[in-house]
């Protein structure tokens, strides 16, 4: 870029930033961002999002509107075969007698028969169910809506992601039975970005006469919004394309320029997690291997530790979780995770050497797994555009590579017990 050039583009991002605090400052004046639900701590936590949703779903549900709630929602449920089992009972679903139940437990895991497991929301009219499966942050389990077809065979699945993404093969595929559900026949995938804010728009319509129905909705919807970066200030939109258009060459600039310059800020504070880890876990006897940086939209940023005394790499204590353009189905949403992964898709080996039982979390190759909570009330995802803004002071920063080495430290010291317990047992088995 020549000197111009870069004058053009400073200028451009100032006078960007100059409206985006002229409208940030009209939101504060006007009380928008203040949202009881964030001052609950509930942004992403799905319990919470599911008790809402159920809620508000169910003709018996506190709100005393009966089944509008629901019939609004049943409205806005689209993308499925007419013809199908399942979703003919949309038609004939009796609304006015429905009840909600929240993670609802249909017995115990069995991967063998595809079966059991909690269901987060599911809705039934006396006869027929139907089940929502509640994904925020977090990503599948193994068989997870095969098992949950395998209670109702004849109930339609709502699959239910922040941007409607499909699941992933391990939870609609039976390998042994040979069986696999089909997208638009005993499931359908719906969103919080389109399904939820468009439901939530008409059932505020509905409330129009009763204020205090109607901005509980709206306090929740703005939660929606801001869970699926969707921008609320339309007038901002506005100002902000004539600007992009009269500076059309610097916008275009910065364009070509964001994606690898957010990969390689993600992926400098990726490798300085790495680099501290690493010398943690040699002295642990440990050995850590780099597995992807940050410098593609595909790759996560993940990295795996094991005994140096391992024999084969089948297992490992990993983080992952690092990638702010990461695109298509990932194991455990956008946050950051660390957890105990089988590499040969060895399901549920480890649990059997968990110094506390039930507490476990598996997810495809993973046998076990946490999510880092919240860093300074923000969301640990490289996906959340506040932390990454956060992240952009050097101070900030260098906290936060603390605070998730110090998140890997306790988990390993939970776990390396045990798992140097299955790997030798693994090992003296092969031999």
């Amino acid at each position: 870029m020549s000197e111009l050039e870069i004058i053009n583009t400073t200028n451009l991002l100032n006078h960007v930033s100059t409206i985006k605090s002229k409208y940030d400052d009209l939101a504060e004046y006007t009380g928008e961002n203040y949202n009881v639900f964030n001052v609950l701590n509930i942004y992403s936590d799905e319990l919470s999002h599911s008790a809402i949703i159920g809620n508000l779903l169910d003709a018996k549900g506190r709100h005393g509107q009966k089944d509008v709630f629901l019939k609004l929602f049943l409205e806005e449920i689209q993308g499925f075969d007419d013809k199908s089992v399942q979703f003919t009972t949309l038609h004939s679903f009796k609304t006015e007698c429905s009840k909600v139940i929240i993670e609802k437990h249909v017995g115990k895991v069995n991967h063998e028969n595809g079966e059991g497991g909690r269901i987060d929301i599911l809705i039934n009219d006396g006869q027929n169910n139907i089940i929502i499966e509640n994904k925020v942050w977090a990503g599948d389990q193994n068989l997870q809506l095969i098992r949950y077809n395998t209670h109702d065979l004849n109930a339609p699945i709502l699959y239910l992601t922040l941007d409607g993404k499909p699941p992933s093969e391990a939870s609609i595929k039976h390998e042994v039975k040979t069986k696999k559900l089909t997208l638009g026949k005993e499931f359908i995938c719906i969103s919080y970005q389109k399904t939820i804010k468009n439901w939530l728009e008409q059932c505020i319509k509905e409330m129009a006469n009763k204020p205090i129905i109607r901005e509980s909705l709206n306090q929740y919807l703005v939660l929606v919004k801001q869970l699926t970066n969707q921008s609320t200030n339309n007038k901002m939109e506005k100002e902000l394309h004539e600007i992009i258009l009269n500076n059309y060459q610097a916008s275009k600039e910065i364009s070509n320029n964001f994606n690898k310059t957010i990969l390689n800020f993600s992926n400098s504070i990726f490798l300085k997690i790495f680099e501290e880890l690493e010398e943690f876990l040699k002295k642990e006897n440990w050995v850590v291997f780099l597995k992807n940086e940050v410098l593609e939209e595909k790759s996560g940023g993940e990295f795996y530790a094991k005994p140096k005394n391992q024999i084969k790499d089948n297992w490992g204590i990993g983080i992952e979780g690092f990638n702010p353009l990461r695109k298509g189905n990932i194991f455990f949403g956008d946050k950051i995770s660390i957890g105990v992964i089988g590499f040969h898709g060895i399901k549920d080996y480890y649990t059997n050497y968990l110094l506390i039982e039930n507490t476990s979390r598996s997810d495809a190759w993973w046998n076990d797994y946490i999510l880092l909570d919240n860093y300074e009330n923000l969301e640990t995802s490289f996906k959340n555009d506040k932390l990454i803004e956060y992240l952009s002071n050097k101070k900030n920063q260098d906290c936060f590579v603390q605070y998730v080495v110090s998140g890997f430290i306790s988990y390993f010291r939970v776990h390396k017990d045990s798992f140097e317990k299955m790997i030798n047992e693994l090992q003296v088995e092969e031999i």
